[in-house]
């Protein structure tokens, strides 16, 4: 870890990134003000971890400099005039956030923030913790110098996470879940002191003071974490108390944790077998799905629509305890033929089966469960609705009938080939007094 400044590290940053620094130092000098790149950048610089967070403080107007920028670029521009930043999106680049230096009250445990221009030293110590408060200089004279008031060096050093003054969880409650999503993710520590006010906290109900889109924004990107450092992340908020306070009916055991780990690996295959009609749900919405599995599949769904998740993840979460519901009464065996295990499976989406397989991965109904993904939903007859009007069969209902009754056949036995399939057809169709020309009955 550098001990003076970042000017390697932000050299030595991926192009077009440099670039794009330097004509935001630029444009935010030719208007009198000072840049700093802040927060999880240069933490995740001076951790020597890649970073594609990329918050820009301007001591200054930044949505004037990022006006400037727009119009250098041909970016796309967002104003937020109430907080003074702005979000600039340039043509095949990465984002910038560019925020006006500044200092921030609450007005209200859970509140959004008051904000007035202020000094880089305001803007440092309004943030969440030691180590997203550390700046370093863009402007050429001084490039890659650190600003550090507040000790988030060594506290990097250390391994803590430290909140910065007592009212901290109480002012924005959703710095709870930062805390143990940078804990988990860093592999850190939490400061006992802000262990101490986190606790302190979540005992005070803080959470009711913020509203749950806050919340469920915070828990979303911890869920969406990469593993394995998720389940820990999500095991600590059930120990403190938060997950309950996210919602009562989240569930977290050991049992979870081991599905967690399984999730990742399978979760492949579900991109991999999702057709066109099949929108694969992003992995923390299956994760979400495991925490309330349990559940009865319209509490599920009704768990997942009070935190406000997006439809996809309601949809899965529903999926996900219905097909667990289903197993729970009628088990598999080793011995259930592959077409009935075809039909009792093809209503679920490939995401619901891969979630609900890392909950059975020891038992015969995991086997069968990952059975089915690997050996049985891929088959598919070679023939098609086009063998049946070469037979002459008018078009209607039978044509399903018919086409499930031969992918039942073929999945009970893989080898079976075209010509095969072909007299299959025959046979099915005559049995019914439905081959034209043919005889009514085969027997």
């Amino acid at each position: 870890m550098s001990d003076a400044d970042l000017s390697e590290q932000l050299a030595g940053l991926p192009e077009p990134l440099p670039g794009l620094l330097r004509d935001v130092a630029g444009a935010a000098l030719a208007r009198g003000g000072a840049p700093y790149l802040i927060g999880g950048g240069v933490r995740d610089l001076l951790l020597g971890r890649d970073t594609a967070d990329l918050d820009i403080v301007v001591v200054g107007d930044a949505p004037a400099v990022a006006a400037d920028l727009a119009d250098q670029f041909g970016a796309d521009l967002t104003v937020h005039e109430r907080f003074g930043t702005a979000t600039l999106a340039p043509p095949g680049g990465p984002q910038l956030d560019l925020i006006t230096a500044r200092r921030e009250h609450y007005p209200a445990p859970g509140a959004l923030p008051v904000v007035t221009p202020g000094g880089l030293d305001d803007d440092l110590r309004r943030r969440d913790f030691t180590i997203n408060a550390i700046a370093a200089s863009l402007d050429p004279a001084s490039f890659g110098r650190l600003v550090d008031p507040l000790g988030g060096r060594a506290d990097l050093a250390r391994g803590l996470v430290r909140a910065l003054h007592p009212g901290s969880f109480r002012d924005d409650p959703t710095r709870m879940l930062r805390a143990i999503r940078y804990a988990g993710r860093l592999a850190f520590a939490i400061e006992p002191l802000t262990a101490a006010w986190l606790h302190a906290a979540i005992e005070a109900g803080a959470t009711g003071a913020v509203s749950i889109d806050r919340l469920a924004h915070e828990f979303v990107r911890l869920l969406a974490e990469p593993a394995p450092a998720v389940a820990p992340m999500v095991a600590r908020l059930a120990e403190v108390g938060l997950l309950a306070q996210l919602h009562p009916a989240l569930n977290w055991d050991a049992a979870l944790a081991r599905a967690f780990a399984a999730l990742d690996p399978l979760w492949p295959e579900a991109a991999a077998l999702s057709g066109p009609g099949d929108l694969l749900p992003p992995l923390w919405a299956a994760r979400f799905a495991l925490l309330v599995a349990h559940l009865d599949p319209d509490r599920a769904r009704e768990a997942a629509a009070a935190l406000h998740l997006p439809s996809g993840a309601a949809k899965l979460a529903e999926e996900v305890a219905r097909l667990r519901q289903r197993l729970a009464a009628a088990p598999l065996d080793a011995a259930v033929p592959a077409s009935v295990l075809g039909r009792l499976l093809d209503p679920y989406s490939p995401a619901a089966i891969v979630t609900v397989a890392t909950l059975r991965a020891d038992d015969d109904a995991g086997r069968q469960l990952r059975r089915y993904l690997t050996a049985i939903r891929p088959l598919a007859p070679a023939l098609t609705g086009h063998a049946l009007r070469a037979l002459g069969v008018p078009p209607g209902p039978v044509y399903r009938e018919a086409l499930a009754a031969l992918l039942d056949r073929k999945r009970d036995d893989p080898a079976l080939t075209p010509e095969g399939e072909a007299a299959f057809l025959r046979d099915w169709l005559a049995a019914r007094g439905l081959l034209p020309g043919g005889d009514t009955d085969t027997g």
